[in-house]
């Protein structure tokens, strides 16, 4: 499921996105792009809001935080892991 395209997002930052019916949070960093559930897995709140360093976002400035895990690269026909 495409749900960005690589130059619609700059590198350090994040965008909000929706696929098959669920919000996700895209991530770009240096070294790529991560995709994680857009709620905080602590409180539940809206991770777009909160602030990205590194690989981590403070969600809300509660000092909750999660930690994002690479975003591979499937072929067309592939199955998902």
């Amino acid at each position: 499921v495409d749900v960005a395209g690589v130059d619609e997002l700059a590198e350090n930052s994040m965008k909000k996105v929706t696929a098959q019916n669920r919000e996700f949070l895209l991530v770009r960093v240096e070294d790529g792009f991560y995709l994680v559930d857009e709620r905080c897995p602590h409180r539940g709140g809206p991770l777009s809001r909160g602030r990205l360093e590194g690989t981590v976002v403070d969600a809300l400035g509660t000092g909750a935080v999660s930690i994002f895990a690479p975003l591979g690269r499937r072929e067309a026909g592939e199955p998902q892991a």
